[in-house]
């Protein structure tokens, strides 16, 4: 253990990545806790990904971290989606809670389609409802505004 918390500061990814991988199968608490940590502040887009698979292999995920790690400056580029945003929202709208929607609402607005979509179809988890085929982003919003509105959750 103290060799895989060594390495989980190691100046190359995979050794980080590697360390977090094992630290999270010898010591569940501890590689969850490191793995947050990393997901959070790792430069390294590999190492964020690595943390966030440890992080969804929790029995009962920590949704509101995800949603503010969702929105870290580092998953994004010139402004941009990265590849681990849409693996975050795929996590989150696995299980969604009625509460959530309004996030998952807010998304539509979201520059990368795949985001849009993936939003879209936890609204439609939640709702069991078909969303509107408009190519107007405003109408879409509007469509499930109105549905959140009326579902008195």
């Amino acid at each position: 253990i103290p060799d895989l918390e060594k390495n989980l500061t190691h100046p190359l990814w995979y050794m980080r990545s590697g360390a977090l991988n094992a630290l999270s199968m010898v010591e569940k608490d501890r590689g969850l806790a490191r793995a947050k940590s990393l997901l959070k502040n790792d430069p390294a887009l590999l190492v964020r990904a690595s943390a966030l698979q440890v992080v969804a292999q929790q029995s009962a995920v920590d949704s509101k971290y995800l949603w503010t790690e969702l929105y870290n400056p580092l998953n994004f580029d010139n402004g941009y989606s990265l590849s681990i945003r849409k693996s975050i929202i795929k996590i989150l709208s696995k299980a969604p809670h009625k509460k959530e929607a309004p996030k998952f609402i807010a998304l539509i607005r979201d520059k990368d389609p795949d985001v849009r979509s993936i939003a879209i179809s936890a609204l439609e988890n939640l709702s069991k409802k078909k969303s509107p085929s408009s190519p107007v982003q405003d109408s879409v919003v509007s469509y499930w505004q109105g549905w959140y509105d009326k579902a008195n959750f």
